[in-house]
């Protein structure tokens, strides 16, 4: 358990971290009172001035054009190798469906 000279220095913190709270607190409501009032002035301000100033027409918009389509790119040609492509299954002994063993 905390002696009465370690709970007399919690109580002073928590009183002062309160007190600076309320202080705090104060200031951001003086604010809010002040935002208000400037908030209504705005809407009356602006209010007059639509009043003041008569309503244009108001035209329709014109329609964005379709953008182009990027084109596509060129797909690279073929290497042509100079080495001719040499398949083990055309040694003419082979049957179509490629099993060795039907070749008996």
């Amino acid at each position: 358990m905390a002696s009465s000279k370690q709970l007399e220095n919690i109580i002073k913190r928590k009183s002062a971290k309160v007190a600076k709270c309320q202080k705090e607190i104060k200031l951001e409501t003086a604010a809010v009172a002040k935002l208000k009032g400037d908030l209504a002035a705005a809407k009356k301000k602006e209010a007059e001035k639509a009043k003041s100033k008569p309503k244009a027409k108001v035209k329709a918009k014109a329609k964005p054009k379709a953008k182009a389509r990027p084109k596509a790119k060129a797909k690279p040609k073929p290497v042509v190798s100079a080495v001719p492509n040499i398949n083990p299954s055309s040694n003419g002994n082979s049957s179509s469906n490629g099993n060795p063993s039907s070749n008996m």
